[in-house]
């Protein structure tokens, strides 16, 4: 076991010096005075930071870049949350489809899915702008939140009573913790407990608590007669 996990530590230390040692050379040689970033290093200098800087052209694109990255992810992160939320909680028979929809631009080159926008773009009469990269972008990251944000509000939830069931459990105590500091149960929190004893009572578990562990405080739903 210990030279499987020796092994695997090796591995990981090579893929981890594969991906990020030419990162770690660029930014090295862009310290350097000589014109090509090619050993050996020709001594310290800040002169290519200097004309980057006063490139005009160079800083108005990095400041477009940012402007795009910044809304374009806040955008998506609203949508992902939205869509996640609503399949998480509600879901309707079309809810499948609506996943499948939400997905698909993952499985797409980003290539095809910008040309393809593009070709949209042109014919509504939409200029080329920083709108367009932006909703571009939105398309590209939306699939991405929504699987992660769904992860964490999907049926993994009501998992866990048939997880316990396959082991043998006939009763069930769901702790977890309030990083906020504060043990008082959220509205989530209510509807989770609430969902998870209606799927123990059809599966013949038994849920005695809900315990909301915060700091040095903690919440018991069956304490405070919640449960």
């Amino acid at each position: 076991m210990a030279t499987d996990d020796q092994t695997t530590a090796l591995i990981l230390a090579a893929a981890a010096v594969f991906i990020f040692l030419p990162v770690v050379m660029l930014v090295q040689f862009s310290f350097q005075d000589g014109l090509v970033p090619v050993p050996p290093f020709k001594g310290f200098s800040l002169r290519w930071y200097d004309k980057m800087f006063a490139d005009r052209k160079l800083m108005e694109a990095l400041g477009n870049s940012v402007l795009v990255g910044g809304l374009s992810s806040l955008a998506a992160t609203l949508l992902g949350f939205l869509a996640a939320f609503k399949l998480a909680r509600g879901p309707g028979r079309g809810a499948p489809r609506m996943q499948f929809l939400l997905m698909a631009p993952i499985t797409v080159s980003y290539i095809i899915i910008a040309l393809g926008l593009l070709i949209v773009f042109n014919g509504l009469g939409f200029g080329k702008s920083l709108l367009a990269v932006g909703i571009g972008h939105v398309v590209i990251n939306l699939p991405l939140c929504f699987a992660v944000i769904y992860s964490q509000m999907g049926e993994h939830q009501a998992n866990v009573e048939r997880a316990a069931l396959d082991l043998g459990a006939s009763a069930l105590i769901l702790v977890h913790n309030h990083p906020s500091g504060d043990p008082l149960p959220s509205r989530d929190d209510v509807d989770l407990t609430r969902r998870l004893v209606q799927a123990g009572e059809v599966m013949g578990i038994d849920v005695l608590d809900h315990v909301i562990l915060a700091d040095t405080k903690y919440f018991s739903f069956k304490e405070a007669g919640r449960l």
